[in-house]
């Protein structure tokens, strides 16, 4: 996909901005094909002061190779890691450490970053001292056809997402967050927020790394962070295009088969459930992850994934997990009496 042309807003909002370093980490693996696009976007920035870590994760393609040859000609400080495969959290959290910068942006290989992503989360920054990220909204296009699918994941059926309700300031298109609605949000919804359209302080890894999981652990670091203190603001634009295909591995990719939304669902739920071993929750913030979880467990899991799929007996086992988590509920009942009833008609 090409880069969108400038428009007036984003070339005239920032100004000047004082020359910061902002250290980019891009872990890749097995991504041989969506290389050429990332160092373009990443080229293609606006603000230009950065450095780029790549973090091969045990490529079995021809990914290293090749991310050398397309860094060779740039003139910003490359550094390139090779490490056996151990997972996205891993490898951000092994390019932190070789990060120089005063701020930190994680680079998705398989998306692309629109030229303004860097210069107008760093004028946010410098607009709001305290904060210790920003982030921007994503687009969600079908990286085969290109059709955009979703316009902004700020908003859903064209109405605003949950997250403009816990917004205390508003200037221009920066909203900075409620610390306390913010947490309670990101624990029963959702802030829409991934490490792939942020921009953090480095010293927020002074304190925190990634936890390591394979997937939910963007989410679970959101939650780290405002637990920890640090404010975040989100900036009412579209900053990354998010490609949909057959190799992602979130949950968000709805087109994929059954087994495998089931595995990746079941790995979000398995790091959720870890959450309290990285930070103390109130009761209010228990009771909120608490039903989330438990919704996921029954309805998403439960019920769009193994019943959906004919596999009740897996179906009846995610509904007890659920209604173990969330307590006993009228649908919860009447959902599991009937895939019960189901499951003794089908013998």
């Amino acid at each position: 996909m090409a880069v969108e042309p400038l428009t007036n807003k984003h070339k005239h909002k920032h100004g000047k901005l004082n020359k910061t370093l902002v250290s980019i980490v891009m872990p890749i693996y097995n991504r041989k094909k969506f290389l050429a696009g990332a160092v373009n976007s990443i080229q293609s920035q606006i603000y230009k002061d950065w450095e780029l870590i790549v973090v091969d994760d045990g490529s079995e393609d021809d990914s290293l190779s090749l991310i050398k040859l397309l860094t060779r000609s740039v003139k910003q400080r490359i550094v390139i890691i090779a490490q056996e495969n151990q997972g996205p959290a891993v490898a951000r959290n092994s390019g932190v450490e070789k990060a120089k910068g005063e701020y930190i942006a994680f680079f998705d290989s398989d998306d692309l970053w629109k030229p303004h992503h860097l210069a107008n989360c760093l004028h946010a920054f410098a607009e709001h001292p305290s904060l210790g990220l920003v982030y921007g909204a994503c687009e969600r296009v079908n990286y085969f056809t290109n059709e955009c699918v979703q316009k902004s994941t700020f908003y859903t059926k064209g109405q605003k997402n949950n997250l403009f309700s816990i917004s205390k300031i508003q200037e221009d298109d920066v909203h900075l967050l409620d610390q306390k609605k913010a947490i309670i949000l990101q624990l029963s919804d959702s802030l829409d927020c991934g490490l792939q359209n942020s921009l953090l302080r480095s010293e927020v890894f002074n304190q925190l790394s990634i936890p390591n999981f394979r997937v939910g652990e963007d989410r679970l670091f959101i939650i780290m962070m405002l637990k920890y203190g640090f404010k975040m603001a989100f900036i009412d634009d579209i900053h990354v295009t998010y490609h949909i295909h057959d190799e992602n591995i979130s949950d968000t990719n709805n087109k994929a088969s059954f087994k495998k939304r089931i595995s990746s669902l079941e790995q979000l739920i398995y790091a959720k459930q870890q959450l309290e071993n990285y930070v103390s929750l109130n009761d209010i913030e228990l009771k909120a992850h608490k039903g989330k979880l438990a919704d996921e467990i029954f309805w998403e899991l439960g019920y769009s994934l193994y019943q959906a799929s004919g596999d009740y007996k897996s179906a009846i086992f995610a509904y007890k997990k659920g209604i173990s988590i969330g307590g006993m509920r009228m649908k919860y009942c009447k959902t599991l009496l009937f895939a019960v009833i189901k499951m003794i008609l089908t013998k």
